[in-house]
């Protein structure tokens, strides 16, 4: 909605004024509809680089799987993979043998030699 007023005095716009004023609030309309198509195909470029990304990793791990790497290889890419995708601090990989936990692979996290000697037995850990 566009509105055209002068308070202090009675006055009836031209013929010629309106049509100057509804040209002007028709450029606006456009440009508000424009602006929101902008945004929706932002979003939409942004949703299908993240699709790319995701793509992207999946691949890379299958590529390393399918090569023949060796699997703490494959591990590796695959951590760093989803830390990445994630955009997480860091993460590990843990394999469960009997009732213990066992790090087979981690990804930017800040390892302390006391802690990774020892194999935590699940009943300890807590529980969310």
């Amino acid at each position: 909605m566009l509105s055209l007023d002068n308070p202090d005095q009675i006055y009836t716009f031209s013929a010629e004024q309106q049509q100057l004023v509804r040209a002007i609030g028709q450029q606006a309309a456009i440009a508000i509809d424009n602006a929101r198509l902008y945004q929706r195909a932002e979003a939409e470029r942004r949703r299908a680089e993240h699709l790319i990304d995701r793509a992207r990793a999946i691949y890379q791990v299958a590529l390393t799987v399918n090569s023949g790497e060796e699997l703490s290889d494959v591990l590796e890419v695959a951590t760093s993979n989803l830390v990445g995708g994630l955009n997480a601090d860091g993460g590990a990989i843990v394999l469960l043998e009997g009732n213990s936990l066992q790090l087979v692979c981690q990804s930017n996290l800040q390892q302390d030699s006391a802690n990774t000697q020892a194999r935590p037995v699940l009943s300890d850990l807590s529980h969310w």
